[in-house]
């Protein structure tokens, strides 16, 4: 067995995490990858607390990834209180929480988490 002194192990920390995080998923690396609806960054900011960010909105881009030149087509979703409200166009539905997740890990495209307030 080896042993490993535990100080020469550095760790990274960030020490002030932003109000809002935006991811961007990149679909022709990764083939349906999960959309979560909370990201927990544990530990890894410096006052060692929970922070739980929550998905608020999504954009999603249906089409041919494989080219550019086609552009896809693009939605949007919004969280209002419980509800998830899907824009596309001049349609404005709210899918079941099936048809939304299935969409979300699809299409998701740009994804904006905000983080939740401490109590």
């Amino acid at each position: 067995s080896v042993e490993v002194n535990p100080l020469e192990f550095k760790q990274k920390r960030i020490a002030s995490l932003p109000p809002m995080l935006q991811i961007c998923v990149n679909r022709l690396q990764s083939k349906n990858p999960q959309i979560d609806a909370v990201i927990d960054f544990g530990s890894l900011h410096a006052d060692n607390g929970h922070a739980n960010y929550h998905l608020k909105s999504i954009i999603c881009r249906g089409g041919d990834n494989s080219s550019s030149e086609s552009g896809g087509h693009y939605w949007y979703y919004r969280k209002e209180g419980t509800q998830w409200i899907r824009y596309d166009d001049a349609n404005v539905t709210c899918p079941t929480a099936e048809v939304r997740q299935k969409e979300f890990n699809e299409s998701g495209y740009h994804c904006f988490y905000y983080k939740e307030a401490k109590s």
